[in-house]
């Protein structure tokens, strides 16, 4: 990827997660980077492709950082706290008409992002599941695949359908009560003493 390309995709990132993805144009991105509309269009040959690039350059990043986390020398309450904040923290960035804008005017996108978000956060949440049973810090009694399908289907419920319940809360308060839910359902008595610490000596949301 060429370095101009990438200054556009990083830069209309920034653009969608202020604005949402409806409401911002091609001439406002040329005009807000200082770019002409031909330059733009030497990269990019809609706003529908630009969407495209933008959308899975960002998914590429979070799944490297993810799959770092999840992967490292942390235990696995605490590889999971981490990787729970940083997603959080995504979530206070974004602009909420964006998951709207995705699923009414890129429908296939957002199918697409749908079916690929379920691969990488379901291999990610059985490594982690695995790791902390092995540990001791979740119950010996869990059966990953089934656990783990339950918390994709969740998320896909709360992050791509449309629901008038949770439309009245922020997302990243949603996730914060949906980490905590899922954590404590699936904790050990050692793993639970080691989390109520954790969340008691520091901010987790």
């Amino acid at each position: 990827m060429e370095e101009k390309e990438l200054f556009i995709i990083e830069k209309t990132g920034e653009l969608f997660k202020k604005y949402g993805i409806k409401s911002v144009s091609m001439d406002d991105i040329a005009q807000q980077l200082s770019i002409s509309k031909k330059t733009l269009y030497q990269y990019f040959k809609d706003k529908a492709d630009l969407v495209v690039k933008v959308v899975n350059f960002h998914n590429c990043d979070h799944d490297k950082k993810f799959m770092d986390l999840i992967n490292s020398d942390l235990n696995a309450i605490d590889s999971l706290i981490e990787v729970s904040k940083h997603l959080i923290e995504m979530l206070k960035e974004i602009n909420p008409p964006i998951l709207y804008d995705l699923r009414k005017y890129y429908p296939e996108l957002t199918k697409d992002l749908i079916v690929n978000r379920k691969d990488h956060v379901y291999n990610n949440i059985k490594t982690n599941l695995l790791k902390g049973i092995e540990e001791g810090l979740y119950r010996q009694d869990l059966n990953p695949d089934i656990i783990t399908s339950i918390y994709v289907k969740r998320m896909d419920d709360v992050f791509f359908e449309d629901d008038n319940y949770l439309n009245r809360f922020p997302q990243h308060e949603i996730f914060s009560q949906l980490f905590i839910y899922h954590i404590r359902g699936i904790v050990s008595t050692k793993g639970l003493k080691y989390f109520e610490n954790k969340i008691k000596n520091e901010q987790l949301i």
